[in-house]
């Protein structure tokens, strides 16, 4: 979708509020996010445009946190391109947070992008941005590629950032009383006895 006056007669109007978004005013940038929220797809596509364009990294920061809250899949693209090419590490990183990170966002996003966490992961030489993707891709539905990727990296005795790993056996833990809490279910139902409480969990934050 390109947008031009004639798709959009408040076009010119979305530069002015992109450019909030990397301000230092947290009620001026909420205020912006409220407006370009209001508008839907059209801004959306602004503010991709603006993550992969805009010369000001703080500008491109907030594009990458506004689809945070209210990206949809067709904000993917941008935020894959910027998490891989951003020249600025914490732009990155928030672009990386922001396509992992599901609980924030209307809708979960669909796109499978467990490889380019991988990606993000092995050739970022960025530790926060490498921490972040571990965290993103340990939030991921189970799947075959990360749970081998999660194994190698624990035993891998070249990777160094204990950061890294923590977050890597927090999920390998997690996986493991996913697993043992549906054999508890299947047992309890074979003996015909009621199904036994979920273990509590708590989440951890990047560091």
């Amino acid at each position: 979708m390109t947008i031009t006056n004639e798709t959009h007669p408040d076009v010119d109007g979305f530069d002015a509020l992109i450019e909030r978004l990397g301000g230092r005013d947290w009620r001026d940038v909420g205020a912006a996010v409220e407006s370009l929220r209001q508008v839907g797809g059209p801004a959306r596509y602004a503010v991709g445009r603006a993550l992969l364009t805009h010369p000001n990294a703080r500008v491109r920061k907030g594009c990458a946190d506004f689809m945070d809250h209210h990206g949809d899949d067709s904000c993917v693209p941008a935020l894959a391109q910027a998490a891989r090419h951003d020249p600025i590490a914490y732009v990155r990183r928030v672009a990386v947070h922001s396509l992992g990170c599901q609980r924030c966002k209307i809708a979960p996003l669909e796109t499978d992008f467990v490889d380019l966490l991988i990606e993000v992961i092995k050739k970022d030489e960025n530790a926060r941005v490498c921490r972040e993707a571990v965290y993103s891709l340990s939030q991921q539905k189970p799947d075959a590629r990360l749970a081998a990727f999660l194994a190698r990296l624990l035993n891998d005795p070249a990777v160094a950032d204990a950061g890294l790993k923590k977050i890597a056996h927090y999920r390998r833990a997690a996986d493991e009383r996913a697993r043992n809490a549906s054999r508890a279910r299947h047992e309890a139902a074979r003996a015909g006895l009621p199904a036994p409480l979920p273990e509590p969990s708590a989440e951890k934050a990047v560091g």
